[in-house]
């Protein structure tokens, strides 16, 4: 949906009428069309001199999800990685769900065992799995599993 704006912003920018645009998205996009009102209402504000992106991404609401934000959630996650998420929504003021989408999306934090820890795998990490788990089925001198015999 963000190219179909992009296309009827940039033909808004090039004086097209409304109708023209609408006439040239639903040839250039057959599928995921666009409505006559938004189209108006892009070509408005490109014509007013502001980018329409801006608007329909934060949907007049403040954005809380900040690099400064996150940098705050992530140092206090760090001194304590047994604190809750209602301690952090009572500490940081904000709701359940942006604790939860700061965590989870922005840090790259999974709770295990009641603790919040990174998700990713370091390199010698998957090469003890890899070697543990190809060592159980590769034996030196065994025989194959009795259900991988030809028969």
């Amino acid at each position: 949906m963000l190219r179909i704006h992009k296309f009827v912003e940039d033909l808004a920018k090039a004086r097209k009428t409304p109708k023209e645009i609408k006439t040239m998205v639903d040839t250039a996009f057959e599928v995921n069309s666009i409505s006559q009102s938004q189209i108006y209402r892009i070509s408005v504000l490109v014509k007013a001199g502001k980018d329409s992106s801006d608007k329909r991404s934060t949907n007049g609401r403040r954005k809380v999800r900040t690099d400064d934000f996150n940098y705050a959630v992530r140092v206090y996650v760090e001194a304590d990685r047994r604190v809750t998420m209602e301690e952090l929504v009572i500490k940081f003021e904000t709701s359940i769900n942006t604790i939860f989408h700061v965590l989870l999306d922005d840090l790259g934090l999974s709770i295990k065992l009641a603790r919040w820890i990174p998700k990713m795998l370091t390199e010698d990490h998957k090469m003890k799995r890899s070697i543990r788990d190809s060592s159980q089925w590769l034996p030196k001198g065994s025989n194959p599993p009795l259900k991988f015999k030809r028969q």
